[in-house]
């Protein structure tokens, strides 16, 4: 019985308040003038100039009063069973935990609503919003850090992605409501301890599969073709893959039913012995896949080009690999009805190999995007990628930032952003030359917004009046 509630969530919002109020109302789950707010900035000053984030007698970190700052916190009730988990952060650091009850459906739960800068007895501050974005999952601190602070242009938004796995002990999909993939024919997932640019992960092992075999990822995405409107003919997959041993084809996916037809994109065996390939499709194949080596293959699939082609773009480590074209668009080859079965060819055309992550997107990616994505990582593949190649932190990218990545080239891991390392994976590689080079004369407010659909940038001042009622819970 009752209403449906949201318990695990995120929300990041750009916000200024002049001065501080003893308490300042972020949000209000209940209804309003029900009950007291649910997340507050805390006047630690004494004066409104500056004070911390929480909840329940828990506040951490840092907040100036009159100055842009971005809040991030993450709404979790599944890391302590019964009690609501909330992590803080100000401008991309994690500041802080915060815990409070009774989850789910308790203090932390959004029902059809959530209501920003209010509380029940008037703890609230006027002040001013560039951005907010609301998330149906608890980001990753990756993720968040990703965001840094605030910007003109406001928070980034997410491509479009519609499946995300992670491979964790399970087939799951790591956004909330979306299908779990299926291991067909027989075969039985297998998780392994990898490490991957110097971090373990848990990785699924999977062998090479005949005809009947599948890791099969079920199509959450828009139909997308008017004339059958079953079919999805724009879109984008992204895999963190490792094959120990290349086949003369190793098949990355195929759009038919089983037995029914020849996968839709390979890596072709350029060695003669399973070392090296390129990747495509229809005699067309580009750039080096190394085997037995942790590999970040993106692929975007055009089916709304002239001419009833579909252009086929695959990207290696967040590098252009090359373009390949197929016929019969849309609801051809590269159409995707209900599964995309991955690593399946009708005539075995596959390879034994391990996957750590995957994202399946509703539309296609542009470079940019892919070259902030960059290479495997053992975090998996995040939910949004911000690329910064201003280096020097000078405002601008330029040729000082390019010697800087130059200076770096070769750190496997550990490095940091001032030391070149612009996708944020750990690695100074060719991934982050091209991050530069697409940023290259961009002033660094720019470089904040490397993912589409950018959130609006409208300046809204907000005089903010709370509501009298009752007060319900302890701040």
């Amino acid at each position: 019985g009752g209403s449906p509630t949201k318990n695990n969530w995120s929300i990041v919002m750009d916000v200024k308040f002049p001065v501080l109020s003893a308490f300042t109302g972020l949000w209000e789950t209940d209804a309003l003038a029900s009950g007291d707010g649910d997340f507050f900035i805390r006047d630690d000053s004494g004066a409104g100039t500056f004070g911390a984030l929480g909840i329940s007698g828990q506040y951490n970190g840092f907040v100036n009063a009159d100055a842009w700052t971005r809040i991030a916190v993450t709404v979790d009730s599944t890391t302590a069973p019964g009690t609501y988990t909330l992590n803080s952060y100000v401008d991309g650091v994690f500041v802080g935990t915060s815990t409070t009850g009774v989850a789910p459906g308790g203090r932390e739960a959004v029902k059809s609503v959530l209501h920003l800068f209010t509380d029940d007895d008037g703890e609230t501050s006027a002040g001013l919003v560039n951005s907010v974005a609301y998330y149906g999952e608890v980001l990753s601190e990756t993720a968040i850090v990703s965001l840094g602070g605030p910007a003109a242009a406001g928070i980034p938004a997410a491509a479009n992605q519609v499946g995300r796995w992670n491979f964790d002990n399970n087939l799951n999909n790591a956004i909330s409501g979306r299908a779990a993939m299926t291991a067909v024919g027989g075969w039985s997932p297998a998780y392994v301890s990898e490490s991957i640019g110097g971090s373990p992960a848990t990785v699924l092992s999977f062998p090479a599969f005949d005809n009947t075999q599948a890791l099969d990822m079920p199509n959450q995405a828009t139909p997308d073709d008017l004339g059958v409107a079953t079919t999805t003919n724009t879109w984008s997959i992204v895999m963190d893959v490792k094959f120990p041993v290349l086949s003369g084809f190793t098949a990355l996916y195929d759009t038919d039913s089983p037995i029914e037809g020849d996968g839709e994109y390979f890596i072709r065996d350029d060695s003669g012995g399973g070392l090296f390939g390129a990747i495509g499709i229809s005699g067309q194949y580009n750039g080096v896949v190394n085997a037995d080596q942790w590999t970040r293959i993106a692929v975007t699939v055009d089916g709304s080009a002239s001419g009833g082609a579909y252009v086929v773009t695959g990207y290696i480590d967040g590098v252009l690999a090359g373009t390949s074209t197929t016929s019969n668009a849309p609801n051809g080859r590269q159409a995707i009805d209900e599964i995309l079965h991955l690593f399946r060819d009708n005539d075995f055309e596959t390879a034994a190999g391990m996957i750590n992550s995957l994202a399946f997107y509703d539309e296609v990616l542009t470079a940019e995007v892919i070259a902030a994505l960059g290479g495997a990582s053992a975090a998996g593949i995040p939910v949004q990628a911000v690329a910064d190649a201003d280096f020097d932190n000078d405002g601008d990218v330029d040729g000082a930032d390019f010697l800087t990545w130059q200076r770096g080239f070769g750190t496997a891991s550990g490095a940091t952003n001032a030391q070149g390392d612009a996708d944020g994976n750990g690695a100074i590689n060719s991934a982050d030359l091209a991050v530069w080079k697409s940023k290259y004369g961009a002033a660094a407010g720019a470089t904040a917004a490397a993912v589409p659909e950018p959130a609006a940038a409208v300046l809204a001042a907000l005089a903010l009046a709370g509501c009298v009622g009752r007060r319900a819970r302890r701040r």
